[in-house]
């Protein structure tokens, strides 16, 4: 699977509009996914579900981003592939940070996770998909293999679903799915309307 990476990065400096994407969903995408989290989590008018969400986050990124993530990285310093093989990243990285496993995806799928499991599965889908393209920015760019960023989305699924089973039940708010228009029993669609 590493020797893929030749295969996405072989692409990039051809084309100004495709490196420009690399980079933009690389470098800035992220940071513009956690400050509309930011603002949506502070906007929530029911403190309690703020706080729930908001420790859910905290706890769950702790444990991937501050623990786990670089623990793997002390663990298994796997160099850059730009400095393996010797390529020009399109993004500016310090060739000694180790490569494995992608801290954005650890950090982007366990945000999208706890969207998921605690606001919006709707939502939560969404930066599934953000996560997804983000991390394959980054291996376009030159700063990570493809299995970076698997081993970091399994690490961003995984541990908040742990993290939401040790969270107070009672505290738990249901995620939002699509509204469903339930009509009652014996109730006619124009006797619904007359009651509106």
């Amino acid at each position: 699977m590493d020797g893929d990476v030749q295969l996405i990065t072989q692409f990039a400096g051809r084309w100004a509009l495709l490196d420009f994407l690399g980079v933009f969903f690389a470098t800035y995408v992220p940071i513009i996914i956690g400050l509309v989290f930011l603002i949506v989590l502070l906007t929530q008018k029911n403190r309690r579900y703020r706080a729930y969400v908001f420790f859910f986050w905290l706890f769950s990124t702790l444990l991937t981003s501050g623990v786990i993530e670089p623990l793997i990285n002390f663990l298994f310093p796997r160099p850059r592939p730009f400095v393996t093989y010797e390529l020009v990243p399109l993004i500016p990285m310090d060739s000694a940070n180790p490569s494995f496993p992608s801290w954005h995806a650890v950090f982007l799928f366990t945000l999208a996770t706890v969207v998921f499991l605690a606001m919006s599965r709707k939502w939560g889908a969404w930066l599934y998909i953000l996560a997804t393209l983000i991390g394959a920015a980054r291996v376009f760019v030159g700063v990570h293999y493809p299995l970076d960023i698997i081993v970091g989305a399994l690490i961003g699924f995984l541990i908040p679903v742990l993290v939401q089973l040790f969270l107070p039940s009672t505290d738990k708010p249901k995620p939002k799915t699509e509204p469903t228009e339930e009509v009652e029993v014996g109730e006619t669609e124009e006797d619904g309307l007359n009651h509106e």
